[in-house]
């Protein structure tokens, strides 16, 4: 089976005293011309499963240094599907996590290990394992960490009061509500890993970019779904609430993979979700 069309497994990467590794939690699909309408998706059928939807993976990057660790999103998380018709009505297939936590123990990590989470923005299928839902109180699933939001994302968020989008705040969020730490665009939220501000998908949505080694990771999030977004940054997401600053923000992350020595890491992508831009291609990256 071709790797556009499986969710991705769990892959590490050195960049100098960092490792970075993807850590499945689950997968979805996307209906490709709902979701990305503007595409013509008879010109990349390579990217299409047998049932002509795009694989999107569910996970998060886990980045270790020096003794500490960050995880960059938390995936789906655990509980029922998101699936049904206002799934298709959003160009989703069904979304089916859980797997995360299994996953980090793959890596030697336990969730009280983890020093640092940070969001790329507050959709569900990115804050499905900040808090214990099914259990009283909604413990932190990492009860040692710091829980980081680029200001501006959680304040659009936490301005819809109970509900934003498919989130229900108190139960997603629970107790972390008041303890969530904002940072602003360019703030170095772990070591060697700044904030790029990617605003389009979300009004605060947010890359990051890490160095090491001579080299640079760049997170994209959900700043790009596939690869041809990247390939092609005219195409975007038909649910991005600024489509001109999504844009924008698919030619700066084009721009930047175009370097040297610049890996990408885009979430969503199926099993290639680390790669490279080669001559305006995404190319696997696994070592």
């Amino acid at each position: 089976m071709s790797r556009l069309v499986r969710a991705a497994v769990g892959r590490s990467l050195t960049f100098g005293d960092a490792t970075v590794s993807y850590v499945p939690d689950g997968v979805g699909a996307l209906i490709p011309e709902v979701f990305l309408p503007t595409v013509d998706w008879h010109r990349y059928p390579q990217h299409l499963a047998a049932d002509g939807t795009l694989v999107a993976s569910l996970g998060g990057l886990l980045v270790q240094r020096d003794g500490s660790t960050l995880l960059i999103d938390t995936g789906y998380g655990p509980g029922p599907a998101f699936e049904g018709p206002d799934a298709t009505a959003r160009g989703l297939g069904p979304f089916r996590g859980g797997a995360l936590l299994d996953n980090l123990a793959q890596f030697g990590v336990s969730p009280s290990d983890v020093d640092t989470v940070v969001v790329t923005h507050v959709h569900f299928d990115h804050v499905g394992w900040l808090v214990h839902r099914d259990r009283p109180g909604h413990p932190p699933v990492f009860p040692s960490a710091r829980y980081l939001v680029a200001e501006p994302e959680w304040a659009f968020c936490r301005s819809h009061g109970d509900k934003y989008g498919q989130l229900d705040q108190e139960t997603f969020f629970g107790p972390l509500g008041e303890l969530v730490e904002t940072f602003a665009r360019g703030a170095e939220i772990f070591p060697g890993v700044t904030a790029l501000p990617t605003p389009g998908h979300t009004p605060g949505h947010t890359s990051f970019v890490l160095a090491g080694g001579g080299r640079e990771l760049v997170v994209v999030g959900d700043a790009a779904h596939n690869p041809v977004e990247l390939e092609h940054p005219e195409h975007g997401a038909r649910r991005d609430s600024a489509p001109a600053a999504a844009r924008a923000s698919r030619e700066l992350l084009a721009d930047l993979l175009a370097r040297p020595d610049t890996v990408g890491y885009g979430m969503h992508f199926a099993d290639v979700v680390l790669g490279t831009l080669d001559d305006g291609h995404w190319v696997p990256v696994d070592a």
